[in-house]
């Protein structure tokens, strides 16, 4: 069972960044996980390690989509 995360609530002022999962960026991008990780191991998708778990922070996903680089669903 896939767990619900909750939102976190963002001021202009929070050093907080969105991070999303593999998961999440797989669908938002409506890509396979082998082609997330393709991403990330060539560096389109910039990425960090919270202890063993991956997570993308949500500027590194909007550079991509405006760097043409994948196609946003409409």
């Amino acid at each position: 069972m896939k767990k619900e995360s909750v939102p976190v609530p963002m001021s202009p002022m929070s050093p907080l960044v969105r991070l999303y999962t593999i998961e999440e960026v797989e669908g938002v991008l409506q890509v396979s996980r082998p082609t997330v990780n393709r991403m990330l191991a060539s560096g389109k998708l910039r990425f960090t390690k919270i202890g063993r778990a991956v997570r993308i922070p949500e500027a590194s996903l909007v550079a991509l989509i405006n760097a043409g680089s994948a196609v946003p669903v409409c």
